[in-house]
């Protein structure tokens, strides 16, 4: 059984981390007078309200994640998260929510594929937010996995382990004692 409060907490704090970066451009929006602001104030309120109410329900004394939690919080948090990165693309000039998605979700996997044109006449905003996607792809999710899963009595390698394909129990190879040669 999915151990649920824990997993919708982490997710609370993914989306308010997300919330965070979304202020990043709204001040490019404010700044260079774009008409992006509203979208990204729009985006970071539903999704600051979103992480709060999960948050709030995941609030518990009692953590205990298994190797199927820690799948599943990989992978519903990458997707939960771009749902909600998505946002500012789809409310601004009207971007279809597919290929907001999928832009969102290039940047969090850091493929560089695009499907937006124009990239050289659209707002700072959009570009630092995309840039934003890409370096939170990158590192920001290790970081933020790092400080978020040690309150949860997690340790690193146990999200090794769920992150890793190696299940094998290695052994490494006797040392030489002295006077052998090592081949």
């Amino acid at each position: 059984m999915l151990n649920l409060k824990p997993l919708l907490f982490v997710i609370g704090a993914f989306l308010s981390i997300l919330t965070g970066f979304m202020l990043v451009p709204m001040a490019f929006a404010l700044f260079y007078h774009e008409e992006t602001i509203g979208a990204f104030m729009m985006s970071g309120l539903f999704s600051g309200l979103v992480a709060i109410l999960c948050i709030q329900a995941g609030r518990s004394s009692d953590v205990n994640l298994n190797i199927r939690d820690m799948f599943f919080l990989t992978s519903i948090t990458w997707l939960v998260v771009s749902l909600f990165a998505a946002l500012p693309f789809t409310l601004y000039h009207g971007i279809n929510y597919t290929d907001a998605f999928f832009e969102t979700m290039s940047g969090i996997t850091t493929t560089g594929s695009t499907v937006l044109s124009g990239l050289d006449d659209m707002d700072h905003s959009i570009l630092i937010w995309r840039s934003l996607l890409q370096w939170l792809g990158g590192i920001g999710f290790i970081v933020m996995a790092v400080a978020i899963l040690p309150f949860l009595n997690v340790g690193g390698m146990r999200l090794f382990r769920t992150e890793s394909s190696d299940w094998s129990d290695k052994t490494p190879p006797p040392y030489p004692t002295y006077g052998q040669v090592p081949f």
